[in-house]
């Protein structure tokens, strides 16, 4: 009875340990915020975010905060499984985009603390040099490089980071207009290029997403949860966003 009494007690202290291996993340996620709570400084200085959940391939996407609508420009974008419900299918064609013009609050202009931070999860299926994600028309774009990498371009300017192809990722570009560009790859830094954008003129005149109006290559993959922010992203915000702890979505 004795040997049984222990076997039972070693039994229930191994799943014990099993459970609190498993609930860590979880835990520590709760301690910073409280249970079943989530990172609402994500909502800070949030300009626009778009979920894809709609289904309809000719369909406009609708932004959570209400005030840039992607309208369905020409083409036809489908929805497929995302990370968070439907995500857009790029489809590899040159005439299927989303587009959005001339909008206030995504006018970033020239002052030294006019920073912002682009976030998105993507899934690329063909990695073809070139292919644009989005772009804005003013001076600034991301777009594919052909060789497992993802490039944020700014006026001359650039940084890349790898993605490679086949899976989902998530990716925040982080612009300081004093010190450059930092990126983050599912949730950690893949290194910063420094340049100075003070003085250079960053407005939405055309926003497009999948690809931009003429453009010979255009994205062969799909975009979920695609967010801007008129700041920039604290590591932990980004974290966060990665790992589902927000409630954008």
């Amino acid at each position: 009875m004795k040997k049984l009494g222990l076997l039972f007690l070693l039994s229930t202290l191994v799943s014990c340990n099993a459970l609190k291996a498993i609930t860590d993340g979880e835990t520590d996620l709760d301690d910073r915020f409280g249970a079943g709570q989530y990172n609402e400084e994500l909502w800070n200085g949030l300009v626009s975010f778009w979920r894809f959940d709609e289904s309809g391939s000719t369909q406009d996407r609708s932004d959570i905060q209400g005030s840039n609508n992607l309208i369905y420009n020409q083409g036809s974008i489908n929805s497929t499984g995302g990370i968070n419900g439907n995500a857009i299918d790029c489809n590899l064609s040159g005439s299927n985009r989303f587009s959005l013009n001339s909008s206030n609050n995504m006018n970033f202009g020239t002052a030294p603390g006019n920073n912002f931070a682009i976030g998105f999860w993507i899934y690329v299926t063909s990695d073809i040099g070139g292919s644009h994600i989005a772009d804005f028309s003013s001076g600034f774009n991301i777009t594919l490089d052909g060789s497992s990498g993802i490039t944020f371009w700014v006026n001359g300017n650039t940084h890349v980071a790898t993605i490679g192809s086949g899976s989902w990722q998530h990716v925040v570009f982080n612009l300081d207009r004093n010190t450059g560009v930092t990126a983050f790859v599912n949730g950690s830094q893949q290194g910063s290029t420094v340049f100075n954008t003070t003085g250079s003129n960053l407005n939405d005149s055309t926003f497009t997403l999948c690809t931009t109006v003429g453009w010979a290559s255009p994205l062969d993959g799909n975009l979920d949860s695609f967010g801007i922010w008129n700041r920039t992203l604290s590591s932990s915000e980004i974290s966060d966003l990665y790992r589902g702890f927000n409630n954008l979505d």
